[in-house]
């Protein structure tokens, strides 16, 4: 049995507009600055350490649909994941797109992004056949600014039921085996059957440099 801390609100912010948002993942950098996904739209909005206020930091196609989210250690450079367009990499200090999207290396779909020792690693969930989720580790190059390779760390698993929601401690990767998405109506938010519903099942992976 796992047992839940429970968790008390600290602080909130509310953006007035007459456009939906869907605040998806959000990543916070060592000055505490946190950057946030809008995947209704092509936007990575930032909440300011010192002024405490929330603004638009980065729009444009190249992030259309942006869900995951994560930032080298040298706070150069945001890592976002665009469904359609992959995996694209921002400078935070010109806020513009380093580099083309590789489109030899399949960063489609990804639903979260994590940074790991010169490389990321992100679940790709939005594909077309379920055989096709998996876990991948995309290698980049010196600069960090150019994934030279992908490595699968985990495809097709039987325990998958829409993987979603990972985090790294030291070496080893937690993930969100069956988030059981599809069993919720997308247009009310409420449980199709939850009597088909399972338990929540944690995958462990140890992760190799």
């Amino acid at each position: 049995m796992v047992y839940f801390r429970p968790m008390s609100l600290t602080k909130s912010y509310l953006l007035i507009d007459t456009i939906a948002f869907l605040f998806n993942d959000l990543v916070q950098d060592k000055k505490g600055n946190v950057y946030a996904t809008n995947s209704r739209g092509r936007e990575i909005y930032k909440i300011d350490y010192q002024t405490d206020s929330v603004s638009l930091f980065y729009k444009g196609v190249q992030i259309d649909h942006p869900n995951g989210i994560t930032i080298s250690p040298d706070n150069k450079y945001l890592y976002i994941a665009s469904t359609t367009k992959g995996i694209r990499i921002l400078d935070l200090k010109t806020r513009e797109i380093t580099g083309e999207a590789n489109n030899n290396i399949n960063s489609y779909g990804i639903d979260g992004l994590k940074y790991y020792k010169n490389s990321l690693i992100g679940i790709q969930n939005g594909v077309e056949k379920l055989s096709e989720i998996k876990i991948n580790r995309y290698f980049l190059d010196g600069s960090g600014t150019k994934i030279t390779k992908m490595e699968i760390i985990d495809q097709n698993n039987p325990f998958f039921d829409i993987p979603t929601t990972f985090v790294i401690h030291k070496d080893s990767l937690y993930c969100l085996a069956n988030s059981q998405l599809s069993k919720i109506d997308q247009k009310t938010n409420k449980i199709l059957n939850p009597g088909l519903l399972k338990d929540v099942l944690i995958l462990k992976y140890e992760l190799k440099d």
